[in-house]
């Protein structure tokens, strides 16, 4: 069995304006928001895909930003949490939409069977 795809949704601080506020405002609920939100998808990803893929969240707040250059440039360039990465790469901000994730995974899923 081929290795999982790994999807990482990563929140934190400043939800929604962290590239214009320099990381001094306050967390708010966002964080407990994002993980209820990301345990929901958690589930209904691992109906669909099994053991294809995992899904994690990481909160940024605890772990720290640093620890993850291209979040932070992200977060840096104007995109807003949560971002959601797969395999490492950064693929979509600002939300989670279970819609948007399940197309991305099918096509990873696909250019897998392609390439083997």
């Amino acid at each position: 069995m081929a290795e999982p795809i790994i999807v990482e949704i990563y929140g934190g601080t400043c939800a929604s304006s962290c590239a214009t506020c320099g990381g001094s405002c306050s967390t708010g609920s966002a964080g407990s928001e994002v993980e209820k939100e990301v345990k929901l998808i958690s589930q209904e990803v691992e109906k669909l895909y099994g053991q294809q893929v995992t899904v994690n969240y990481v909160d940024t707040d605890v772990l720290g930003l640093s620890k993850f250059p291209l979040i932070s440039r992200a977060i840096q360039g104007g995109y807003s949490f949560p971002i959601i990465a797969m395999n490492g790469r950064p693929r979509l901000a600002g939300g989670i939409d279970l819609a948007t994730i399940k197309e991305i995974l099918d096509q990873e899923i696909d250019d897998r069977a392609r390439n083997n």
